[in-house]
């Protein structure tokens, strides 16, 4: 099949086919398209003489050291030639058909449709081949903790140029998010909190939906902000303990990126938590499943690490190699370490198992994840503790034989890494990069924050092929230990973007970005800006001694004051390099953090059977 064969098949295949954006994504029709345009893919890239016109996210290695000026989301070739000129790529928000290596604007998206195969077309749809955190469907669940029946919100981003209609479906029940739905106005204790308009949340605006919230006795009980109206009010959609239960799904008109945080106002609770959210046409079938720590694991009291499932498509089965013992509970049948185990679940359905760590220090982390259909895999910790000061970072093997190198050298760092191994070391406040052998070997990354008391934690995981074989590890700020403990995923910097919108929560009275930014094939770094700030954004610190990263730390807001033009609230951020960014926000004993956004494309080529070793 000739790239042209390809181009016309599309257009053919989109013209007969409902395109409507319900049940694409898990329809038969759906897995065809994405099946199909895979195939078309490689012939493409070819097409497009190799280059920077990737549909993975990369270059052939796992490495960006040689840089691109564009984060490309993949590539077509519009009029059928081999030649380069003749190469079309997307830009990282799906606005705009960009022309490969010059990156000059072809064609720009409109209204409801989005840079994809074939050019511009349906904007979900556009979204769901970019393989992103920009997407129009996803699933939120609130982790189990102290704070049972508290307000759990999302952040939905409007990424694109026109009104977004939000729709949650829970346990058959489909609900318009619209009276729901609110645009905070100002910080800490004077937000208020204004509703939307009926047609939804506008273009390039944000609002926090309130999803559920039911009366509770646990001690760190939060509700939502007087005044708002809450989504689902007549039960908690948190189960608790190993249990199966039901999640959240959001749905949006056209593609977003969301955040999801349990309790909203959480830092009165000191037991916040948020995530990004992947959306399903970003999940996948392999994992390395990693909770959020293994301090501490108290199975008398609850405070306990677990992962989660979730699935979008009814007869999912999951395949499950756990690296300890599972205790069976609430139905959820036990397991014995190394040892396969299968769970089935139906569309909506959540899978919590929470397991203390075994006479070893042995939790979850590193157990081997695979399923018949993608599903969505998220790791937590009923209440973490990591006293540490800041630098400390938690490290998960995915495939044997890893063996890891440091720029800076990192004194107590590991150096290999074995499948399922979980390493957690402290590097100081001093900024570091991190590298495998080679693009077959991705390992797991994550950041700590530390504080005195404990918090609850969650964050949705990439697939194992998304996971990088190179790092930056940017430690959050370390100046001011305000805040309690903390974990998050750190993006590794083939995955990162040019652009992103994104929200930080106006309750906190600390937001620090931990920004990176990745050296151009020009060998020049490019300047980024961010919408609060005038001109480019400086600062900017090398990491190691390689020449290829550099990074800097914005605050955004300061003891509830902003900083200059900037405070808590929605930005926008671009560069025409990649770059890398995670929103860290603190308060007393309390804090939350998530990546700003990622790409989702396939990284490495790596598939992790759960085999007993």
């Amino acid at each position: 099949m000739e790239s042209t064969g390809c181009a016309q098949a599309l257009s053919t295949f989109l013209g007969v086919v409902d395109t409507q954006k319900s049940g694409w994504d898990d329809s038969s029709v759906g897995r065809k398209f994405f099946a199909f345009w895979g195939v078309c893919t490689a012939l493409v890239i070819a097409a497009c003489g190799g280059g920077h016109a990737n549909f993975d996210g990369g270059t052939d290695d796992a490495s960006v050291s040689d840089g691109t000026t564009q984060d490309v989301q993949f590539g077509f070739d519009v009029n059928g030639s081999d030649q380069d000129a003749s190469c079309t790529t997307c830009s990282s928000d799906l606005h705009y058909v960009l022309e490969c290596g010059s990156n000059n604007v072809v064609q720009t998206c409109t209204g409801t449709t989005g840079c994809g195969p074939g050019g511009c077309i349906d904007a979900c749809q556009a979204a769901g081949a970019s393989k992103s955190s920009i997407g129009c469907d996803y699933y939120a669940i609130p982790p189990d903790a102290w704070t049972h029946g508290s307000c759990f919100a999302a952040f939905v981003a409007n990424n694109w140029g026109s009104d977004m209609k939000v729709t949650l479906h829970y346990k058959g029940s489909t609900i318009d998010a619209t009276p729901y739905s609110y645009v905070p106005k100002g910080s800490g204790t004077s937000i208020t909190y204004q509703a939307i308009p009926s047609t939804g949340i506008p273009a390039g605006g944000m609002a926090v939906v309130f999803i559920n919230q039911v009366a509770s006795s646990d001690i760190y009980y939060v509700a939502c902000p007087s005044g708002v109206k809450v989504a689902i009010t007549n039960a908690d959609v948190a189960s608790k303990q190993t249990s199966k239960g039901n999640a959240v799904e959001i749905e949006t008109s056209v593609p977003a990126t969301l955040y999801d945080i349990y309790p909203y106002n959480g830092q009165l609770s000191y037991m916040p938590s948020a995530t990004l959210l992947l959306p399903t046409t970003a999940w996948d079938t392999n994992f390395v499943a990693t909770t959020m720590s293994e301090d501490p694991s108290t199975g008398t009291t609850g405070q306990v690490p677990g992962i989660d499932f979730v699935a979008q498509q009814d007869g999912t089965q999951i395949t499950l190699l756990p690296t300890t013992n599972i205790t069976a509970a609430n139905g959820v049948a036990g397991a014995t370490k190394n040892t396969p185990v299968i769970y089935n679940l139906n569309k909506g359905e959540q899978l919590r198992i929470m397991q203390p760590t075994d006479t070893s220090g042995i939790d979850l982390s590193g157990s081997i994840v695979q399923s018949n259909y993608p599903i969505g895999v998220w790791g937590e910790h009923f209440c973490m503790t990591n006293s540490d000061l800041p630098g400390e970072w938690r490290m998960v093997g995915a495939v044997d034989g890893t063996t890891l190198s440091y720029d800076p050298p990192v004194t107590g760092a590991p150096t290999t890494l074995k499948q399922g191994q979980l390493v957690k070391f402290n590097a100081g406040t001093t900024p570091f990069r991190v590298k495998a052998q080679d693009n077959v070997h991705p390992f797991y990354l994550a950041a700590y924050r530390p504080g005195g008391d404990c918090d609850a934690a969650h964050q949705e995981l990439l697939p194992i092929k998304a996971l990088g074989t190179e790092y930056v590890a940017v430690p959050n700020d370390s100046t001011n230990e305000t805040g309690g403990p903390e974990t998050v995923n750190v993006v590794a910097p083939a995955e990162y973007l040019t652009s992103y919108t994104f929200f930080t929560d106006p309750t906190f009275s600390y937001t620090d970005l931990a920004l990176v930014r990745v050296k151009a094939s020009d060998n020049t770094f490019k300047d980024v800006t961010l919408d609060c700030i005038t001109g480019p954004i400086t600062g900017w610190k090398a990491v190691g001694t390689g020449g290829q990263y550099q990074y800097a730390h914005i605050f955004v807001q300061q003891g509830h004051q902003p900083v200059g033009k900037c405070d808590n609230g929605l930005h926008t951020i671009s560069s025409p390099g990649q770059i890398g960014i995670t929103v860290w926000g603190y308060d007393s004993a309390s804090s939350y953090a998530y990546p700003a956004g990622a790409s989702v494309q396939p990284i490495n080529t790596v598939v992790v059977p759960p085999t007993p070793h």
